[in-house]
C-alpha cells in the first residue's frame, strides 16, 4: 500500500506488485506487513499502529530481515519462512543467493 494516490492501481517496478491505498490493509487484515523503505520504517509503523488490533506484525528486510510486533500469531507460512519461531523477537537473518541463511556461519560465504 502507499498513501500517494497517484500510485494506486499501478505496480512496483520489476516485481509487478500491485499498489493499493492504505484502506486495503483494514479490508484484508494481513498477518504480516512488508516494509520495503527501511529508512521510513518508524514513520510507517506509527501510521499503521491500528493494525495491532488484529495482531499484524511488520517485516523489514533491509539491512537484515527483522520482524517487529507484539505477541506471536499462530504458526503461519510467513513465520516458517522467517525461522519458524514463536515470540516477538525473531533474530535477524541474512540470506545467501541460494536462499539459505548465513546466520551462525562465521564466514557468511557461499556453501
Amino acid at each position: 500500500v502507499d498513501r500517494n494516490p497517484y500510485k494506486h492501481g499501478r505496480f512496483t517496478p520489476g516485481t509487478h506488485i500491485p499498489i493499493h491505498p492504505p484502506e486495503r490493509l483494514a479490508e484484508t487484515r494481513p498477518d504480516y506487513i512488508l516494509i520495503l523503505p527501511w529508512n521510513l520504517k518508524d514513520e510507517i509503523m506509527a501510521q499503521l499502529a491500528y493494525t495491532a488490533e488484529w495482531g499484524a506484525r511488520f517485516v523489514v528486510p533491509i539491512p537484515e530481515v527483522t520482524v517487529y510486533g507484539e505477541a506471536p500469531l499462530a504458526a503461519s507460512g510467513a513465520q516458517a519462512l522467517l525461522g519458524g519461531r514463536g515470540g516477538s523477537e525473531l533474530p535477524p537473518h541474512r540470506w545467501r543467493a541460494a536462499g539459505r541463511s548465513t546466520a551462525g556461519d562465521p564466514e557468511g560465504g557461499a556453501a
